[in-house]
């Protein structure tokens, strides 16, 4: 009898213990799912070599390794769980998957038997606790990188204003310099015609004053 008890209650305890594995991967791989899908979301940019340049240095690897991926029409946040678990497949088995694309391979296969993170990480032999963290890592670089290029984005807007109020002004300047040649040449004109009228005037009063008065004739 006691040892039924006992035998019970081992038998409990190992099940309690590989339902709280269970619980906690099961966690784990939802927490990757979410972090995957901020990736996702707040990563905007389709193709940009920058994000590409990002991940290549974290999971040192070369860059055409993730453009090929992307190539695949992965997103960002599928795009760096792979990446994740290639690595932990290379350090967990490195004689079997000695670099990336051998583990990335693999990673692929499994995948394309609709296999979830959770599952691949438990036939693979590791847990997905690391892979969360790479995510998530990934995750702030690349907003980081999201927003350098918005406000180097914004700089270049501000300059073409100020740019172009700068030609405005000196347009305006231009014209107002127009503006005002007209105007001295239109006043010049007028001064020009003025002494031309008033000068013949003065010619024929001048004549008739200094004209003598012829002298009578004598009878």
């Amino acid at each position: 009898m006691k040892r039924l008890i006992l035998y019970i209650a081992m038998s409990v305890t190992l099940l309690g213990g590989y339902a709280g594995i269970g619980l906690a991967q099961g966690a784990e791989e939802q927490e990757l799912h979410t972090a995957g899908q901020h990736l996702d979301q707040e990563v905007t940019g389709k193709a940009k070599a920058s994000h590409v340049e990002t991940l290549s240095q974290q999971f040192n690897v070369d860059k055409t390794v993730v453009e090929g991926l992307r190539v695949n029409k992965q997103g960002w946040g599928e795009i760096t769980i792979r990446l994740g678990i290639a690595e932990a497949l290379m350090k967990a088995s490195p004689e079997t998957y000695p670099d990336m694309a051998t583990a990335l391979d693999k990673v692929g296969e499994l995948r394309a038997h609709k296999m979830g993170w959770g599952a691949i990480a438990k036939s693979l032999g590791f847990k997905l606790g690391p892979i969360v963290s790479e995510v998530k890592h990934a995750r702030n670089e690349l907003r980081k990188v999201e927003r350098r290029e918005g406000d180097a984005k914004a700089e270049k807007v501000k300059d073409k204003d100020k740019d172009v109020a700068r030609h405005d002004r000196g347009t305006k300047g231009d014209k107002l310099d127009k503006i005002e040649k007209m105007d001295k040449v239109e006043k010049m004109d007028k001064v020009e015609k003025m002494e031309k009228i008033e000068r013949p005037e003065r010619v024929e009063k001048m004549e008739k004053m200094e004209r003598p008065e012829k002298p009578e004739r004598i009878r």
